[in-house]
């Protein structure tokens, strides 16, 4: 019996169709064939509620911007000039506006066919290192986590709000295009810290570029950008994740990281850890969430961490709004004395 996660069963892994090929799975893997252009490179899944075919052979140029987690394949995301070297250094938007990238040195670039970051000594302390991963979702303010027992915390957007999350040694966090880099709240936080901070390529139409270049001057070892082949839709966490373990982390915790309920609807609110008040926005369907957790696991355990030398840790297993919860508690449980959900 192959694997299931998240309702999704496993049909397809290391060249191997795992079911019964006169099911009319069988026939619905077979058109997913047809629809990448061959079999198969990564394992593939099929959502039992929906009927959907998915995995990682998906992206945005053979499936659109919603379903796949990917923008590209592997050596697509290196010379697709949506992506490549010459986006990240050159002008990319036409006209005289440069890309805030070329604020940063092409000397400390890091370039591979899963993420471009330019690197600096501060950030290189994540190889190696014991990660907390904070998230705005509701298990951060309803599990009792101990930021003393890690060498680094993570975080991502306005974490500086909350005030337990702000006073952890936190060594990296990636920022949306929707903070004010200019507000108060923030500018006292970065007085007072040593945090690197990450500028995502993921809305280059929203994104302020020559606030981000002015923050970046003002703070030339204190900045960085993540341009990386994963995009998923579940937020800024998983990203913060996939970073933690590209750069080399070896323990991997992760608290806030949740998805939405099934019955989630736009405009109501989110019970955000960092943000008090904020509502659903973006792409709010439940059974794309569910798909999209098993692609990123997926992705985490089967592909970057193939050798098995990081250890994911959910520390939110077994909350309601934890999404992650069925994948954790097959792959990787939660150890008995780490189980301190308040509000289950």
């Amino acid at each position: 019996m192959s694997k299931i996660w998240n309702s999704c069963r496993l049909i397809y892994s290391d060249g191997a169709y795992l079911g019964f090929q006169s099911d009319e799975t069988f026939e619905l893997f077979r058109r997913y064939c047809n629809f990448v252009g061959d079999y198969p490179k990564f394992n593939v899944w099929c959502d039992i509620k929906t009927k959907i075919i998915f995995g990682l052979d998906l992206n945005w140029h053979n499936a659109g911007f919603v379903e796949p987690i990917l923008m590209d394949t592997p050596n697509g995301f290196l010379n697709n000039p949506r992506s490549n070297l010459d986006y990240i250094i050159k002008k990319h938007l036409g006209g005289n506006q440069k890309a805030y990238f070329e604020t940063f040195s092409k000397s400390s670039l890091i370039q591979n066919t899963e993420i471009m970051y330019h690197t600096n000594e501060h950030l290189n302390k994540i190889k190696g290192a014991k990660i907390l991963v904070i998230g705005g979702g509701p298990t951060t303010n309803a599990v009792d986590w101990d930021s003393t027992q890690y060498d680094y915390t993570i975080s991502c957007n306005f974490f500086f709000l909350n005030e337990k999350v702000k006073n952890t040694n936190m060594v990296y966090a990636n920022l949306c295009d929707e903070l004010d880099l200019k507000s108060p709240q923030f500018i006292d936080y970065v007085e007072n810290s040593e945090t690197i901070f990450g500028f995502e390529d993921c809305n280059p139409a929203k994104r302020s570029f020559h606030k981000v270049a002015e923050f970046a001057n003002k703070y030339p070892n204190r900045t960085t950008h993540v341009h990386a082949r994963y995009r998923s839709k579940e937020g800024a966490t998983s990203r913060a994740v996939v970073t933690a373990a590209m750069i080399g982390a070896k323990e991997i915790h992760i608290v806030g990281m949740d998805g939405i309920k099934p019955d989630a609807k736009l405009g109501e609110c989110s019970a955000h850890s960092f943000e008090k008040g904020k509502v659903n926005q973006g792409a709010i369907d439940y059974n794309l969430y569910r798909r999209h957790f098993v692609m990123l696991w997926d992705y985490l355990l089967n592909y970057l961490n193939k050798d098995g030398k990081i250890k994911f840790v959910n520390l939110g297993e077994g909350h309601p709004r934890n999404q992650s919860t069925d994948i954790s508690q097959q792959e990787f449980p939660l150890e008995k004395e780490l189980i301190n959900v308040t509000s289950i």
